[in-house]
């Protein structure tokens, strides 16, 4: 029997240990990790290049609430909604990343606090989607509020 694809789908606060939570479940348990602030970025210079800037990296979260998250600002002064634009480019980010083999995979990033309830009704159609916060190094399951360790959530939709 195939196992179900896992999507991972890690959020929190800076400095939290969301990349730390990547790191240890790609190195101690083979997931694939997808950085959500590095496809914002991409996302803004492949889509947005008028909105894009060498130093974005620095300013992920400022530059997407204070110009891409304001939907009738986008509106009024592109003509597009962006937000919708955003969620979409990361949603087919992490369909075009299972589509190549990941059987697990851990979606982190701050930007996701504005996209998990898309992301989660979009991608639990077709894979087992988990939602976790981070909160000073410890982890959440959002559907059951219990702080979990790292072994639980590598077992996840086994």
């Amino acid at each position: 029997m195939a196992t179900a694809r896992l999507v991972l789908l890690v959020r929190g606060n800076s400095g939290q240990g969301k990349s730390w939570l990547a790191e240890k479940l790609l190195s101690d348990y083979a997931f694939r990790v997808l950085s959500v602030d590095t496809c914002y970025v991409e996302f803004v210079e492949t889509q947005v290049p008028a909105l894009f800037f060498p130093a974005m990296k620095k300013y992920i979260k400022a530059h997407y609430d204070y110009l891409l998250s304001k939907v009738s600002y986008s509106k009024k002064k592109f003509g597009r909604d962006f937000t919708n634009e955003w969620r979409e480019y990361l949603l087919e980010r992490i369909i075009t990343k299972l589509k190549l083999g990941a059987v697990q995979l851990v979606v982190e990033g701050y930007l996701l606090y504005d996209c998990s309830f898309f992301l989660r009704q979009r991608l639990s159609k077709r894979f087992f989607v988990q939602e976790i916060i981070v909160e000073k190094r410890k982890y959440r399951l959002i559907s059951k509020r219990n702080v979990v360790s790292i072994k639980q959530i590598a077992a996840l939709g086994f």
